[in-house]
């Protein structure tokens, strides 16, 4: 069991450094991290199975739910990221639909403006 209670320590020093590389708006570093992290809980879960006893049960369900609310933590972040990158995408497809605008605006206009001929005349 104290291997499953060293695991789920190590899983909650890798979501510190999860949330952090978050913040940082490292996202090639946080998922690799998270990766590794759920890896750990895997491991803590399967290893608990077996050796779970009544005297080591409290502080393994401690472990777990203080794994749960940096779960949570790491969720908002996430999704405050997500809202910013939305707003940003859409502030870059309003630029663009602004610069295509400008785009047409600066062709000058054409000194013969029919193209066909008129052969009666």
């Amino acid at each position: 069991m104290d291997e499953a209670l060293k695991r789920l320590d190590e899983a909650y020093s890798l979501g510190e450094q999860e949330l952090q590389h978050l913040l940082g708006e490292d996202l090639d570093q946080m998922a690799e991290t998270a990766e590794q992290r759920n890896r750990l809980v895997k491991e803590a879960l399967r290893v608990s199975t077996v050796e779970l006893t009544e005297d080591n049960e409290a502080e393994f369900l401690e472990k777990v739910r203080r794994l749960e609310r940096q779960h949570g933590m790491l969720f908002t972040e996430a999704r405050k990221l997500h809202k910013r990158l939305r707003e940003d995408l859409a502030k870059l497809k309003k630029e663009n639909k602004r610069i295509t605008a400008y785009h047409g605006a600066h062709r000058p206009t054409p000194l013969i403006r029919y193209h066909y001929l008129n052969k009666q005349s």
